[in-house]
C-alpha cells in the first residue's frame, strides 16, 4: 500500500513531496531501499516531485514523478520498463515516458497512457501487454490498437488490463478464460478488444 503526500513549509513558503508505503516487501517494492516488510508507514527514497499517479503491481510499484515515471521492486519480467530484469529497491525511471495520465500495474506487468498513445510492458503469457504476441516486452511497448485514442483511466488484473476511453467505451486484453475481457466469449485477446454493450441489440 501506497500513499503519495505533500507538506507545506511556510517559512520559507515552499512544498516538499513524497510517498509512503507499507506492508510487504520481499522484493523491494516498498522503495525504501531495503527489503524488510514495512509494519508500519514508510517513506519512500528518492521521490522528490509531485506523484498524481501510483499503481502497485504483486511485487512491484510504479508512480509518476513530475512528468516522468519512476518503478520499484521486483522486475524478474521487466515490469519495471527498464530494459532490464535486475530489482530495484528504490524509485527507478521509465526511459521514454513522459507526462503519464493513467497508469495500472498487474501481475508482472505494468502499463501506462501517455494522453492518446497507451504502453505496456512486463509478463505477456497471455498478451496482457495488448501488443499483438505473447513475448515478454522489458522496456514500455505501444499497444497500437489503442494509438490516437484518449485513454482516460487503465486498470490491470492477474493476467488481463482494461482501457477506458474518453468516449466511456472500454477494451480490454489479455487472459478471457473466465470471460474477464467481457466480449462475449472465453478466447484470450492478444490485442484490445470492445467490451460488449449488453443494451445494444
Amino acid at each position: 500500500m501506497c500513499q503519495p503526500w505533500t507538506l507545506y513549509i511556510p517559512n520559507p513558503p515552499h512544498l516538499i513531496y513524497g510517498m509512503s508505503c507499507w506492508g510487504r516487501n520481499d522484493a523491494g517494492q516498498i522503495g525504501d531501499g531495503t527489503t524488510d516488510d514495512a509494519l508500519w508507514v514508510t517513506a519512500v527514497s528518492n521521490l522528490d516531485k509531485p506523484s498524481d499517479l501510483v499503481a502497485g503491481g504483486l511485487n512491484h510499484t510504479c508512480a509518476t514523478q513530475g512528468t516522468g515515471l519512476s518503478c520499484w521492486g521486483d522486475n524478474g519480467f521487466g515490469q519495471l520498463g527498464d530494459n532490464s530484469t535486475v530489482d530495484h529497491l528504490t524509485p527507478n525511471p521509465v526511459p521514454g515516458l513522459s507526462h503519464v495520465s493513467a497508469l495500472a500495474a498487474g501481475v508482472y506487468f505494468t502499463c501506462a497512457a501517455t494522453g492518446t498513445e497507451t504502453y505496456c510492458w512486463g509478463w505477456n503469457s497471455y498478451g496482457q501487454l495488448g501488443v499483438g504476441d505473447t513475448q515478454t516486452h522489458r522496456s514500455p511497448t505501444q499497444v497500437p490498437a489503442l494509438s490516437g485514442l484518449q485513454v482516460e483511466e487503465l486498470t490491470a488484473g492477474l493476467q488481463h488490463a482494461c482501457a477506458r476511453l474518453s468516449d466511456g467505451s472500454l477494451r480490454c486484453w489479455g487472459n478471457n478464460g473466465k470471460g474477464q475481457l467481457g466480449d462475449g466469449t472465453a478466447n484470450d485477446a492478444h490485442e484490445p478488444v470492445a467490451v460488449a454493450d449488453p443494451y445494444e441489440p
